[in-house]
């Protein structure tokens, strides 16, 4: 099986791009779990987000608000939570069970924030190719709920 899955990071296909060698499904969800990494789609993301709110409180990958998931990016002064959820969450790229247990994660996550009195904004990924076209439109996105919860 592939062992350079780290430096090319989790891939979508059954076969690494770099050696292409079988790639072992749990091992590769064992260290993209345990580098707890972001794409850099959601980086970009969370800096143009920190750049324009400055003084607030943001925390990316915070796992202090539910403990046992991460919330990817957590504005704690409006109680906002941002997840930017990939095509994993919506698609069954690595099978039926997989997308399963990302729904249900989804849903429990959404379900513990509410009852934490916490908003949650579900960005949706596109392509990356696609990133740029849309960029804008997820921080609006933001923008309007940041001026919602403001006036609440």
């Amino acid at each position: 099986t592939c062992s350079c899955l780290i430096s090319v990071g989790f891939t979508q296909a059954k076969y690494c791009k770099k050696c292409l060698k079988e790639i072992n499904i749990n091992k590769a969800l064992a260290i993209n779990k345990s580098l707890h990494r972001r794409s850099k789609e959601e980086d970009a993301l969370y800096q143009a987000v920190i750049k324009k709110y400055p003084t607030l409180k943001i925390i990316p990958n915070d796992t202090s608000i539910i403990g046992d998931q991460e919330v990817d990016i957590a504005i704690h002064d409006y109680k906002l939570a941002i997840e930017y959820n990939g095509i994993f969450h919506y698609k069954p790229i690595l099978g039926e069970k997989f997308l399963q247990r990302y729904k249900t994660l989804d849903l429990r996550k959404n379900k513990k924030l509410k009852e934490l009195g916490w908003n949650l904004l579900t960005i949706k990924a596109v392509a990356h190719k696609h990133f740029l076209k849309v960029f804008k439109n997820y921080l609006q996105a933001i923008d309007n709920e940041i001026e919602f919860l403001k006036s609440h």
